[in-house]
């Protein structure tokens, strides 16, 4: 429990990412000692695809990759008329380029990545070609692609 406001870690480190996206979840990385496998301090050693998670993943006794147990889906938005300026997305990279420092990209550590909707790219005078537009949820939880901008996923074994 954190003395100063009498609720337990977890509830405050969770209300401080349901407010602030992933620049509070960067910021609550330096406030909490984890014991985890932290990221290297030179990113481009980390690969370049974004979803090359497979080979940082146990597998089972017969070669199947185990996915994390735990898994964080926050959806965000951008809370600004228009579209990101240079200095919100040096924001955004740098927020998670703190997560990528202080967690390994592994079950262990920590995985994830961005998904951004039809609302965010509509902020954009140029539309996108019809290859990349998003299609509907279908047979899934029900979320409206009208109501976030990003969608940031999060996986690891380690939640204590």
């Amino acid at each position: 429990m954190t003395k100063q406001r009498g609720i337990q870690r977890r509830e405050f480190l969770k209300s401080a990412v349901a407010i602030g996206g992933a620049a509070a979840f960067s910021a609550c990385v330096g406030r909490e000692q984890v014991d985890v496998p932290r990221g290297p301090s030179n990113l481009e050693e980390l690969p370049e695809r974004q979803h090359a998670w497979n080979s940082v993943l146990s597998t089972d006794d017969y070669g199947n990759t185990i996915v994390p147990r735990h898994h964080g889906l926050l959806f965000l938005n951008y809370n600004r008329e228009g579209t990101p300026t240079d200095s919100d997305r040096q924001t955004m990279e740098t927020a998670l380029q703190g997560i990528e420092h202080a967690y390994e990209r592994s079950g262990d550590g920590l995985l994830m990545t961005v998904g951004y909707s039809p609302t965010y790219f509509g902020r954009f005078e140029q539309s996108l070609p019809e290859m990349y537009r998003q299609r509907g949820y279908e047979d899934v939880e029900t979320v409206s692609q009208e109501s976030y901008d990003f969608e940031f996923l999060v996986m690891e074994n380690a939640i204590r």
